[in-house]
């Protein structure tokens, strides 16, 4: 439930960035202050803190806040602010998965580069899940007014272009994984339906946590092998082109029209020509992953320094 600043490489997007070597940062630790510290129980006994309180009023979901157990410390579901109706902004929670569970490779973490690369990726995983099993939806009679049930949908924060460091993901140099989320608990009018809720923080959301936060649970580990390097290339190219002097780069091949312009998708069909740029502006690095061992290891890119350097003194004229 928390966005990320504009900037970094192709993949990501939103508003605010996180500190990854923080893994409940300040702003966090503000949101969750008035949750009980320590676990308030299992998973069982959130199941049965839900069924006590079906049918009361809605201010009785105030119970379950706090730190629940899921499967013996395969991860621990913490819910750090309950909303006090069905229609006010959704609650927040979070999954922790711990190091040891979620088994990630040393070396898809090691850098800080790599651990916002891998956040990342976990991060359109985690959406994409909650999204395709439909968990995103609101359920309920939604044209039954007022007092009907409705709710039960959960919130991932749904990731641009640009990857860069976001709260809706964390992983720590230490390797555990934190996953937030927004969930709407359901009611009926004001009153609480508490069995409604247990499906699915209890029955739906583990499977989710399992196969979008822990490496062995359906993670493409080669797939975020090659995010976390395409990264790290970026971020090497960036470092490079600063130190030539020159300002921005377009790769040979690049789609550059959008398939609207509301959209970060290149766009398709018979007649999108390829960016291919001219030989006297073409230049080459080489990058510490992509073709290591092979004759491509060195990635032919565009730059418009030479243009724009020219336009950056005429402007800086025009003030003299």
């Amino acid at each position: 439930y928390g966005g990320g600043g504009r900037g970094g490489g192709r993949g990501g997007g939103g508003g605010r960035g996180a500190d990854l070597d923080d893994l409940g940062g300040s702003s966090h630790r503000e949101q969750a202050q008035h949750a009980p510290r320590g676990p308030r129980g299992t998973s069982a006994d959130l199941a049965a803190t839900l069924r006590r309180i079906d049918g009361k009023p809605y201010g009785a979901y105030r119970d379950i806040l706090g730190a629940w157990d899921f499967g013996g410390g395969a991860f621990a579901l913490v819910v750090d602010r309950v909303q006090s109706d069905l229609f006010a902004p959704p609650s927040r929670a979070r999954a922790i998965v711990p190091a040891a569970v979620a088994r990630f490779p040393p070396e898809l973490r090691a850098t800080p580069t790599r651990r916002v690369a891998l956040a990342d990726f976990l991060a359109r995983r985690f959406h994409a899940l909650v999204t395709l099993g439909g968990l995103d939806r609101r359920r309920g009679d939604a044209g039954g007014g007022w007092s009907s049930a409705k709710g039960g949908e959960l919130g991932v924060d749904p990731p641009g272009q640009h990857v860069l460091a976001r709260t809706s993901v964390l992983v720590n140099e230490a390797g555990d994984v934190e996953g937030r989320f927004t969930v709407a608990l359901p009611a009926a009018g004001r009153s609480i339906q508490g069995a409604w809720a247990a499906r699915v923080l209890v029955e739906a959301l583990p499977g989710v946590v399992e196969s979008a936060l822990t490496y062995f649970g359906g993670v493409d580990a080669a797939a975020a092998t090659r995010h976390a390097e395409s990264v790290e290339d970026q971020r090497s190219l960036r470092a490079q082109i600063r130190a030539a002097g020159l300002v921005a780069f377009v790769r040979d091949g690049a789609i550059l029209p959008r398939s609207a312009g509301n959209a970060d998708t290149p766009m398709t069909g018979e007649g999108v020509v390829a960016f291919r740029s001219p030989e006297s502006l073409r230049a080459a690095f080489d990058l510490p992953n992509s073709g290591a061992f092979s004759p491509r290891t060195r990635t032919e890119v565009l730059y418009f320094t030479r243009r724009v350097a020219r336009c950056q003194r005429s402007i800086a004229s025009s003030f003299d």
